[in-house]
C-alpha cells in the first residue's frame, strides 16, 4: 500500500490564504471580520482557554489574509508598536532606541502618524524626511 505523503502545513496555509485574500474584495472580508471578532468572541468566551484558542486561531487566519491583501510590512507592525508604547506608556520597553526608529523608517504607514495636524506631545516639532 503506498503512503500519502505528509501534507507541508506552512506551504499550504500559505498558499491558501493568498487564494482566499484574493477571492474576498475588501467589503467582504471586512464586513465578515467584524461580525467573526464580536459574534465569535460572545460565543466562545465562556468556553475557557480552548474557547479562546478556538476564536483567537480565526482572528490569526483573518490577520493573514489581510496581509496577503494588503502586503503589510513588518517594519510597519514595529512601527506601530512604537506608536502605541509612545502613546500610552504600556508594555515592556524594546532592546532598541524607539525615537531613532520612528525617525528612520520610512513607509506610508509612519508618513500618516507625522502629518502635521496629527502631531502629538511626543512627536518633535519639526520632522526631516
Amino acid at each position: 500500500m503506498a503512503q500519502k505523503k505528509k501534507i507541508d502545513v506552512n506551504k499550504e496555509y500559505n498558499k491558501w490564504c493568498k487564494e482566499i485574500a484574493r477571492a474576498m474584495n475588501e467589503k467582504e472580508l471586512m464586513s465578515h471580520f467584524r461580525r467573526h471578532v464580536y459574534k465569535h468572541f460572545l460565543k466562545h468566551k465562556d468556553e475557557g482557554k480552548i474557547g479562546r484558542k478556538v476564536w483567537l486561531v480565526a482572528i490569526l487566519n483573518f490577520m493573514n489574509f489581510f496581509k496577503q491583501k494588503y502586503k503589510v510590512d513588518k517594519g510597519d507592525m514595529l512601527f506601530e508598536c512604537c506608536i502605541y508604547l509612545k502613546e500610552h506608556k504600556k508594555g515592556p520597553v524594546p532592546s532598541f532606541d524607539v525615537d531613532q526608529f520612528l525617525k528612520q523608517h520610512k513607509s506610508e504607514v509612519r508618513d500618516y502618524y507625522y502629518r502635521p495636524w496629527r502631531r502629538k506631545k511626543w512627536q518633535p516639532a519639526k520632522v526631516n524626511k
